[in-house]
């Protein structure tokens, strides 16, 4: 069904379903490079290492919002929960080159 998902979502942002396709794509390939920079964040935050489900675009979205409240808590002016994620990656959360401030390893 992810499929359809992705169609629904082309067509409430007006993109062709390729274009949402491919994004899927690249998020679910960099799910556990981005959960780890998220926990990361976390730590760095002063918050602990979050609780994570298995199944890696859960981790990330999980990480990414346990990263975003310890973040809030922290700095109460800190955005959306979209644009902290896009920062958190330098801004290419979504391209095909995203080079992260941290290591995979």
């Amino acid at each position: 069904m992810v499929g359809g998902h992705a169609r629904r979502a082309a067509e409430v942002l007006g993109l062709p379903y390729t274009t949402v396709r491919d994004w899927r794509r690249r998020f679910v390939a960099r799910a556990t490079m981005l959960t780890l920079g998220a926990v990361r964040a976390c730590v760095a935050l002063g918050a602990p290492a979050p609780r994570l489900p298995a199944a890696p675009v859960a981790a990330v979205l999980g990480a990414l919002s346990s990263a975003w409240r310890a973040a809030r808590r922290r700095f109460p002016a800190v955005g959306r929960l979209w644009r902290f994620a896009n920062g958190l990656v330098g801004g290419h959360l979504l391209t095909t080159n995203m080079h992260p401030p941290w290591s995979s390893a």
